[in-house]
């Protein structure tokens, strides 16, 4: 199947924006930072807070984060 060379172009602008060296530095940053954090963690204790946490303020909460994505979606189609 041959692609349009609109296309090609464009989504060889993309590979060359995707694959550059800065966002390679940033993700690097980015892979040490969450080591860092994992290794500095005391599991025992985090897992104390999870258990600790009421289900129904979790439950809350995640309503809340799915319906603010809906809104969100919906917002985004109607811009289109």
């Amino acid at each position: 199947m041959e692609t349009n060379p609109e296309y090609s172009d464009i989504i060889d602008k993309r590979k060359k924006r995707i694959f550059s060296l800065r966002n390679l530095v940033f993700l690097l940053i980015s892979l040490y930072l969450v080591y860092y954090l994992i290794r500095k963690t005391d599991c025992t204790a985090a897992g104390e807070v999870l258990e600790s946490i009421s289900l129904y303020y979790l439950l809350i909460s995640l309503g809340l984060y799915f319906l603010s994505n809906l809104l969100k979606a919906f917002r985004f189609m109607l811009m289109l």
